[in-house]
């Protein structure tokens, strides 16, 4: 593969299993940047002829398609190909179902210059609401947020992976994804606390300019054959996207009637449910005792990581497998997905990747 190197300065992710209707959408928000040099990894996960199709439309040379012979079932085997074949000085994560304003990649990589920073995490209103049509953004968040929050705090705190940038060497320091099938939390937030760990410098942007959306999840919102939230068809992304197009620079004003709220600093709960009553009060006693900074740091110097014991402890072992299962019953309708070895498959994509000419 020839080396962009000269040509981009950063390289733009996008992980997407057959949902061209919303990845269309995505594309188009990176081509609507105002920093131009940039390319675009599309990495598709064993997808269908629909998301080739629409590739195969799509009149830019900064834009390839690399569709995963191994079907990995999940976000983080496409962002960890899609690092493996950047060759840019920054990468960018964008979910194919999410946003950018025009000026996400302008704020993010002028904010890490400015600060001498490593990885940027920026700040997204989030949406799974719909009214008359109408995307409504209830959540954004907060403007201070802390690195160690990614050990105690709820995921979203910094969510969405669309949100952030980062320096690719930086990247490839912390490492590839992991499945969600070896942890007991997201993938995203097992990624935050291991470059945390290894020193990274962190930037948290104040300027929203991202949306997260996931009103496919809505139930309410499925209609009919709409069994899985893949199959759902909305056009709100067209909506947010001629929204962004037309007044970016101020995205907060334009959805201020929606009435934003912070996300709160939440502590994550991995405690069975509250129908279980005195072993919930017992484990919740015991969880607001031992999860707190203290601990956090203790994972921080020493890799020690409390949640994870605990999860082994309390959790049966086949926990992990249902919680996986599930997750993809819900979004393509699969249940079971063969494993594959990452780095084979890094480099198979490396041999098979299109040349950036």
């Amino acid at each position: 593969m020839e080396s962009p190197k000269n040509k981009a300065l950063v390289t733009v992710i996008i992980a997407t299993y057959n949902r061209p209707d919303v990845l269309s959408t995505a594309i188009r928000s990176v081509q609507s940047q105002t920093i131009k040099d940039w390319v675009c990894y599309v990495i598709g996960d064993g997808c269908s002829q629909s998301t080739q199709d629409l590739m195969d439309r799509i009149d830019d040379d900064r834009v390839f398609y690399y569709n995963n012979p191994f079907r990995y079932g999940e976000q983080a085997g496409g962002n960890s190909i899609g690092m493996a074949l950047a060759e840019t000085e920054y990468i960018a994560f964008l979910n194919h179902d999410d946003l950018w304003t025009p000026n996400h990649l302008e704020v993010a990589i002028s904010s890490l210059k400015n600060n001498n920073t490593d990885f940027y995490i920026g700040r997204a209103a989030m949406s799974r609401l719909v009214e008359n049509g109408v995307p409504k953004f209830k959540m954004v968040n907060p403007v201070n947020r802390k690195p160690y929050y990614g050990f105690l705090a709820h995921y979203m705190l910094s969510e969405p992976v669309s949100s952030w940038v980062l320096k690719t060497d930086k990247a490839m320091e912390i490492g590839y994804w992991k499945r969600k099938i070896e942890l007991y939390r997201s993938s995203a937030q097992e990624y935050i606390m291991r470059a945390w760990r290894k020193r990274i410098k962190f930037d948290y942007g104040k300027k929203i300019t991202s949306a997260y959306l996931s009103y496919h999840n809505n139930r309410e919102l499925r209609k009919g054959s709409q069994k899985t939230s893949y199959e759902y068809k909305g056009k709100e992304n067209e909506y947010i996207l001629k929204l962004f197009q037309k007044k970016y620079d101020d995205f907060e004003e334009l959805i201020k009637p929606d009435k934003l709220t912070e996300h709160k600093f939440k502590k994550i709960n991995p405690i069975p449910p509250k129908s279980m009553k005195l072993l919930h009060i017992i484990l919740r006693t015991i969880y607001n005792v031992v999860f707190n900074k203290v601990t956090a740091y203790l994972y921080y110097f020493t890799g020690i990581d409390i949640y994870t014991i605990a999860g082994k402890i309390f959790l049966s072992k086949d926990w992990r497998v249902r919680v996986r299962e599930r997750a993809l019953r819900n979004k393509t309708g699969d249940t079971k997905i063969k494993m594959h070895n990452m780095e084979e498959v890094i480099e198979y994509a490396k041999k098979h990747f299109p040349k950036t000419t």
